[in-house]
């Protein structure tokens, strides 16, 4: 009897070592894992990419008389980020030629207008503007100075084309539509806002961008602008989610800058980037440059420690 006594107390010894082995195994995995499990949250990137268009169209005609003018439309296509068009005409030796405009159907003012008139080549008119995705524009052709009657019809050379801007985060325009960015990766997107009007205002929605950040606990946030255009400055917002201004701080043109944003509590934050260029619009035929925002992207990271 006491042989099986001892035998069963040796079986429930190694029950209670098994179950104890096993309790402490569940304890060590539970551990492991909460260990392992990374402090941050599921970090969003809502950049749609998508092939830029190419476009262009032909503008030239005949004028039949001295006072004849030609009225021309185009739209351009409607690639999210916008870009820009260049729009020329050429003319016979005897006339200088003026170009002007718009948008479509054409309202009072212009977009770019003039004539080619003590330009290098007189014959010859060549403007860019932003465009706006989507939009119609309008361009009227007329004579600044007229050839003899007797030569006339004479025939004339115009032409549009389209540059399309790749800006993935488009449209972001306001508050709502704020797109998802990852912290630590650089962010790369176009300050062109396009012609919607023959004028662009400088706090009209479309001419800024917005995004959105989440932090999975209280951190130290930097934001630091890599690359700005050098005709282009840079005014940036951070709201909370209640749309409340944190802070707001303005870089001159073509200034790089990192700005330390303190300690940001867990939560979703907003960032109001709004790049402001000194002109959106050029006259190539008469010495000007394409504006340098029109092909320079500004850069962005937001870093968290």
């Amino acid at each position: 009897m006491k042989a099986r006594v001892y035998e069963s107390k040796i079986w429930l010894s190694h029950t209670c070592i098994n179950f104890l082995s096993a309790v402490i195994l569940i304890c060590a995995i539970t551990i492991s894992c909460k260990d392992d499990e990374p402090d941050e949250v599921e970090q969003l990137h809502e950049c749609v990419e998508y092939e830029p268009s190419i476009d262009d169209g032909d503008l030239g005609g005949v004028w039949e008389d001295p006072f004849d003018e030609d009225e021309y439309s185009f739209t351009v296509p409607n690639d999210p980020g916008g870009g820009y068009v260049h729009v020329s005409h050429s003319s016979p030796v005897d006339i200088i030629p003026t170009q002007n405009t718009n948008v479509n159907p054409p309202i009072a003012g212009t977009i770019t207008g003039g004539s080619a008139a003590t330009t290098a080549n007189e014959q010859i008119r060549v403007d860019v503007f932003e465009v706006a995705p989507g939009q119609s524009y309008h361009v009227l052709v007329t004579q600044f100075w007229k050839a003899p009657a007797e030569l006339y019809p004479l025939g004339y050379s115009g032409s549009w084309t389209y540059h399309s801007r790749v800006d993935c985060y488009e449209p972001n325009d306001n508050f709502d539509q704020a797109k998802a960015i990852p912290t630590g990766e650089i962010i790369e997107a176009y300050g062109i806002a396009g012609f919607r009007d023959y004028f662009i205002r400088s706090g009209d929605p479309h001419t800024k961008d917005w995004f959105r950040f989440s932090l999975p606990t209280a951190m130290e946030v930097d934001i630091e602008f890599l690359q700005v255009a050098q005709n282009q400055q840079v005014n940036l917002l951070l709201f909370n989610s209640s749309e409340q201004v944190i802070f707001s701080i303005s870089a001159d043109e073509g200034a790089t800058f990192i700005h330390n944003a303190g300690i940001l509590d867990a939560g979703t934050w907003y960032l109001q980037v709004h790049p402001i260029p000194d002109t959106r619009k050029a006259q190539l035929s008469d010495g000007d440059e394409i504006p340098d925002h029109f092909d320079t992207p500004y850069q962005f990271v937001i870093n968290v420690k």
